[in-house]
């Protein structure tokens, strides 16, 4: 061992250098560092940094401001800087979602939204932002209907559809389940999302009407039951016609008349124990209300004196 280095275990200097010396109890050297390693010196301040650069050397990285990160950057020689902390971009499962009927209202829906979360058939999720879309009955695939061609009395289901890239796009499906393993979907979409239900009539044009979140309403009352005797026991009523496949909550406006008698009238979904007594004691009684239907989307009603009945529907509920 070099003579002028004493024998005890420490921290010796050679030119700029420091090296690390251990001896044992007969004075043998057992560990010796380099002199090119670290120096304690090279640590001026807290959080200072030793990173590795090019041709086998290192550099201090001082430590950065409060809230800064490291970040990769090739221009500096240590390959790192220290950043401003980026902002968190939080996608909300929808943002400012519109549905409308388009500029030709009888085959076209517009779509739009700041933002909205799609997913795949997985149930991956992606958010899609400036959403402007419109979506005709009379084209093919993607902004179009996804296969054959719109027929007439039928319910749709409108979708907005992406790409892992970005693309946006617009759906229509007959039928189905609200889900998006119903869909033929274009080449490359893979994201989806079923945002309300149109229905044609018979000449396969959409009956108008508009939504307001959840809720959708006819442009026009339809009418559901016109009777000038109302059944005495619980009789069906079916709602197929006016909700889609996958609502099951209607909203009604009803109006029974039995000038003669102060009548009840009830309404429940079908074959439940249910027990609604929508007018009670009433002559010539009007009502807004809100049904559920059972799983087939049949309600049913009775009244107690056997007077007028008419019953429409202005909407439905859908959670989008």
């Amino acid at each position: 061992m070099d003579g002028s280095l004493k024998k005890i275990m420490g921290w010796y200097p050679t030119d700029s250098k420091f090296i690390f010396v251990k001896v044992n109890e007969s004075g043998e050297l057992i560990l010796a560092l380099p002199a090119d390693c670290v120096s304690k010196n090279e640590f001026d301040a807290k959080g200072d940094l030793i990173v590795g650069k090019e041709d086998n050397d290192f550099v201090v990285l001082s430590v950065g401001t409060d809230g800064k990160i490291l970040e990769a950057d090739s221009g500096e020689i240590s390959g790192l800087k220290w950043a401003a902390k980026p902002s968190a971009t939080v996608n909300p499962d929808k943002l400012n979602l519109v549905i409308a009927m388009g500029g030709t209202p009888d085959e076209q829906i517009d779509v739009d939204a700041d933002c909205l979360m799609l997913h795949t058939i997985a149930f991956v999720g992606k958010g899609f932002t400036s959403i402007n879309l419109t979506i005709d009955n009379t084209v093919g695939e993607a902004n179009g209907i996804d296969t054959g061609l719109v027929t007439a009395n039928t319910w749709y289901s409108v979708w907005v559809i992406g790409k892992a890239d970005g693309t946006k796009a617009g759906l229509f499906h007959a039928g189905g389940t609200g889900i998006i393993s119903d869909l033929t979907l274009p080449t490359d979409y893979i994201y989806a999302r079923c945002v309300g239900w149109v229905l044609t009539d018979a000449s396969s044009d959409f009956l108008p009407g508009y939504w307001k979140g959840n809720w959708f309403y006819w442009d026009v009352r339809r009418t559901i039951l016109d009777d000038a005797t109302a059944d005495t026991n619980y009789t069906d009523i079916d709602c197929s016609s006016f909700i889609p496949p996958v609502s099951s909550r209607i909203m009604l406006n009803i109006n029974y008349d039995d000038s003669n008698n102060y009548g009840n009238l009830y309404i429940r979904r079908k074959s439940s124990a249910e027990t609604n007594i929508i007018c009670n004691s009433a002559r010539d009684y009007y009502l807004d209300w809100i049904q559920n239907t059972d799983n087939s989307q049949v309600i049913e009603y009775k009244g107690n004196f056997a007077g007028a009945i008419k019953i429409h529907t202005f909407g439905y509920i859908y959670k989008i």
